[in-house]
């Protein structure tokens, strides 16, 4: 009995020694990547996607909750035989056009920007597009560009019949011209000397506008005005473009744009100038006719809704930086804050002044708030002697309704007005006086009258 013991401690320990040694033997081997030469950083799996803005994941030791996969079962989580390719941020991204004539400028050299000045109002600043604009009649701000005459149509395609002729036309500058000049319509109604083209100011010269005559008159254009309503690549709209690119390159090589310090190297670039009149033509151009056509005045409305937008704008600019300057209470400066507090107007010739359109939402308080905030800002640059662009704004005897029906938020509860107020929805109601600021306009107003 006590050597059948003898013999099992005798097993009993060789086993543990075994069991040892495999330990041991496990803690000394080197990690099986360190082996295959890979680095110790985390693979990335071609489908897993960037961890952007999220915290790095870390990985829990212990037993796995999904069970201990089978022998047979092979391992979904495989080292991948191709690296993982990680784009880099500063890789550039080619940018396709969305419309056939769109010329994206990320995709132009980046000297041709240069080519500039403020003349357009695509902010894409060519001094191509004064060009353009100044040929097309263009020089009041933002029009529509007109369509062409039908009898003039009829008389430049009976001398055309194909685009080579056209650009043997305008190559040879010897040829007798086909119309006379003195019946040229383009330039008839500009004076020379300095114009405003879109934002920016344009110096008009007699060469350019008797090479220009002498160039349409060669080409048989009584008037330069591409028709928006037929193909890029149609007869006039050909002649069109071939007469602005050989108009600009030679006034421009002249120094007719030398003030716009224009880069002439890419003046030999006939490609480049050829897409951005596309663009400009037959892309931006075309989207105002196309506007305008489908219903008239709409684009004109657009824009003067911009025109007013932009002055609501720089009136909130000049009222909250006074009222950050005479240190007026922080409430009064957040109201000033949201564009939305404040209205636009409109100018009246009878008054001449500008008439204070009604925001429905703003109570009698909140205006006389805003009537004394313009008061003092005026009566304080003539205290100071300070030259004052403020406009004289007065209120409409009748109600105007503002262009920007549109509430703040988070605003005192005697901002807006009671019957306004009164008509809402019980739901919207509860969500205007959940956000109103406790802070009572009265007292807002002493502290304005006070520091004033």
């Amino acid at each position: 009995m006590q050597q059948a013991l003898a013999e099992k401690d005798e097993i009993i320990c060789q086993l543990l020694e075994n069991v040892g040694d495999i330990s041991l033997n496990d803690k000394n081997s080197p990690p099986k990547a360190s082996q295959k030469g890979l680095t110790s950083k985390p693979r990335v799996a071609k489908n897993t996607p960037p961890n952007k803005g999220k915290a790095p994941q870390r990985t829990l030791s212990g037993p796995s909750k999904l069970g201990t996969p089978t022998r047979g079962s092979k391992s979904k989580t495989s080292t991948p035989t191709h690296p993982t390719q990680i784009n880099s941020g500063s890789a550039s991204k080619k940018i396709t056009p969305k419309k056939p004539n769109q010329v994206v400028m990320a995709e132009l050299p980046r000297n041709f920007n240069k080519t500039k000045v403020c003349v357009c109002s695509l902010n894409h600043n060519l001094a191509f597009y004064a060009h353009i604009k100044i040929l097309w009649g263009l020089w009041e701000k933002r029009p529509i560009p007109p369509a062409p005459n039908p009898e003039f149509l009829k008389e430049f395609y009976r001398r055309f019949s194909d685009a080579e002729q056209i650009q043997n036309v305008a190559d040879k500058s010897s040829l007798p011209a086909m119309v006379p000049s003195n019946k040229i319509e383009t330039f008839k109604q500009l004076s020379v000397g300095r114009k405003n083209i879109g934002q920016g100011i344009v110096h008009v010269e007699e060469t350019f506008v008797q090479y220009s005559r002498s160039c349409l008159a060669r080409m048989g254009l009584r008037i330069w005005c591409p028709n928006l309503e037929e193909p890029v690549d149609s007869l006039l709209n050909s002649a069109c473009r071939i007469a602005a690119i050989s108009t600009f390159r030679q006034v421009a090589t002249a120094g007719a744009y030398d003030y716009m310090s224009i880069n002439k190297t890419y003046l030999k670039e006939i490609n480049i100038l050829h897409q951005c009149y596309n663009h400009f033509v037959h892309h931006h151009m075309l989207e105002r006719y196309t506007k305008e056509t489908k219903q008239s005045g709409k684009f004109n409305a657009e824009e003067e809704k911009k025109a007013i937008q932009k002055a609501r704008e720089r009136l909130q600019d000049a009222r909250y930086k006074f009222a950050v300057d005479q240190d007026f209470p922080m409430q009064y400066q957040k109201i000033i804050s949201d564009i939305h507090s404040h209205s636009d107007d409109e100018y009246s010739a009878k008054h001449r002044k500008y008439v204070i359109k009604t925001l429905p939402f703003r109570s009698d308080l909140a205006k006389k708030i805003f009537c004394r905030l313009d008061k003092v800002m005026l009566d304080s640059n003539i205290a100071q002697g300070k030259r004052s662009n403020q406009r004289l704004r007065a209120p409409s005897t009748k109600p105007i309704m503002t262009l920007f029906p549109w509430a703040p938020k988070n605003l005192p509860l005697d901002f807006y007005n009671p019957e306004w107020f009164n008509n809402l929805q019980p739901n919207i109601r509860d969500l205007v006086l959940k956000s109103c600021n406790p802070q009572c306009l009265e007292n807002i107003l002493a502290c304005v009258i006070l520091n004033s």
